[in-house]
């Protein structure tokens, strides 16, 4: 098995770990923990990086940047919308 095949699968678990966080955000409308300003910092990190992969024509980097983009923003808008609430599961916290 060649390297590269190696990174895209690697890249592809990256994406399946961002699932439960955004399932959670959408199902539960609760954002309980999430740091919108943190998420932002890791987006806008993420987006500088882009054009070198680009340039360099990574093409593991470039997928792998893309999952991060696209996870990033649903867990950015979705936590914006739901900041103020916290799903039943959380609610102990609080207590």
């Amino acid at each position: 098995m060649n390297l590269e095949l190696l990174a895209f699968i690697g890249t592809i678990l990256v994406a399946i770990a961002y699932i439960p966080q955004i399932v959670h955000l959408i199902t539960k409308h609760c954002a309980y923990g999430i740091s919108v300003k943190a998420w932002l910092l890791w987006f806008f990190a993420t987006l500088l990086i882009l054009p070198h992969a680009i340039a360099v024509g990574d093409r593991v980097l470039i997928f792998l940047i893309s999952a991060h983009i696209i996870a990033i923003s649903f867990i950015v808008i979705f936590s914006y919308f739901h900041q103020a609430k916290v799903c039943d599961e959380h609610k102990h916290k609080f207590l």
